[in-house]
């Protein structure tokens, strides 16, 4: 599954169209919402044994913060997106990390340059899901690994009815390649997987909830991501808003606080040899 090196930044079509949505509201994202994805990227990380001396790639990076994580644990760490702006957050986080612009399915990077590699949530924007990873594999070092992390079902998540509330506004030709729930039954990642060549040896799942102090707070973190930029394009900030409010009513607690509980998937795969 080795290929030619890539070495130039490419970014065109579907890349071109999540990275503009994504950074719309890219430093209220890293302030707000991304840090409920750790349990995720902790998982991740430790599994797969990230510490001095791990080259390590996070594809779809956003605003870094596993990339920042990595770098804690004082591996070699590059991130991808397709967002410049959420890039500049990710610089700003973390200096001196090997971040860049491009597309999943050309990444930048020379053959068997990681140990790692990794997709948060990020995989089901790709254009073709099974070349973004056969292009993780062409990058990854024999006997490296892959993770790809995804929403598990929608009736585990409860962001589900939050996620519903958006899709009634994004027209279907500005909607997710995939969408949230391309990988969430169970089997899906490890046909992916083989549909790409690889061998998954490893499947967990991770909770991750979003908890929020009041209603203003919530909003203001849900208000962020690229799916809600769309959304607004499409029908305006004033009614988005108020559909966000009303699917997150019923996660209202006694205090006025919300807790809003999600499972993801886990997955770890190698490339066959």
């Amino acid at each position: 599954m080795r290929g030619t090196n890539m070495t130039a930044i490419e970014i065109d079509g579907t890349a071109a169209k999540q990275g503009a949505s994504w950074g719309a509201r890219a430093a209220e994202w890293a302030e707000l919402q991304e840090h409920y994805s750790e349990p995720l990227f902790e998982a991740a990380l430790a599994k797969c044994g990230v510490a001095k001396g791990t080259n390590y790639l996070d594809v779809g990076c956003g605003a870094g913060l596993a990339a920042s994580m990595a770098a804690f644990r004082m591996a070699t760490v590059a991130g991808l997106d397709a967002s410049a702006e959420m890039l500049a957050v990710a610089r700003r986080r973390t200096p001196g990390v090997d971040f860049r612009l491009g597309d999943m399915q050309k990444l930048p990077w020379r053959d068997a340059s990681f140990d790692l590699v990794t997709f948060f949530n990020s995989l089901q924007y790709a254009a073709s899901d099974v070349d973004a990873l056969r292009e993780a594999a062409r990058v990854t070092r024999p006997g490296g690994c892959i993770a790809v992390a995804a929403w598990a079902e929608p009736e585990r998540c409860e962001a589900a009815p939050y996620i519903a509330a958006l899709g009634t506004f994004v027209p279907a030709a500005a909607s997710d390649i995939g969408g949230p729930w391309s990988f969430s039954e169970p089997m899906a990642l490890r046909t992916l997987f083989e549909s790409a060549g690889l061998t998954m040896w490893a499947m967990r799942e991770v909770n991750c909830a979003w908890t929020y102090r009041d209603a203003g707070t919530a909003l203001r973190a849900l208000m962020t991501g690229g799916t809600v930029a769309r959304a607004i394009d499409a029908a305006g900030e004033p009614r988005v808003r108020d559909a966000v409010f009303e699917s997150i009513a019923p996660f209202r607690r006694c205090d006025g606080s919300y807790r809003i509980e999600n499972v993801f998937r886990l997955a770890i795969g190698k490339e066959e040899v």
